[in-house]
């Protein structure tokens, strides 16, 4: 076992070796995954009725009532790290978005469940 110290000089003398042509090491693919699900929430408007649009291409659509607090899960548990999505808000007006985690309950104690608003 190791600690997140040895883990991160183990890590970084790995990648070192790997960047360096006097060294020869085998290749090895580092994928970062989500541990707790991230969702994106916003107030909905009566306006959100009149702005919508069918959902296509196995897009969700995102309806709801007037001063109803919207939610949708971005990126699940376990999902890979630095990956882009694009989402798209038919809206009217000027509104906030909000990302935080879906499960505050499962977080380390004085970790915040809201990651921005935007």
């Amino acid at each position: 076992t190791m600690n997140q110290e040895e883990s991160v000089a183990r890590g970084c003398a790995l990648q070192a070796a790997m960047l360096s042509p006097l060294y020869k090491v085998r290749d090895f693919k580092v994928e970062d995954a989500t541990a707790h699900p991230i969702l994106v929430g916003w107030m909905g408007s009566s306006a959100d009725a009149e702005a919508k649009k069918e959902a296509e291409d196995g897009d969700t659509a995102m309806d709801g009532g007037e001063g109803e607090y919207k939610t949708a899960v971005v990126f699940p548990a376990g999902s890979q790290m630095n990956i882009l999505k694009m989402l798209t808000f038919y809206r009217k007006g000027p509104f906030d978005i909000k990302a935080e985690y879906q499960e505050p309950s499962k977080l380390l104690p004085g970790t915040p469940k809201e990651l921005g608003t935007f």
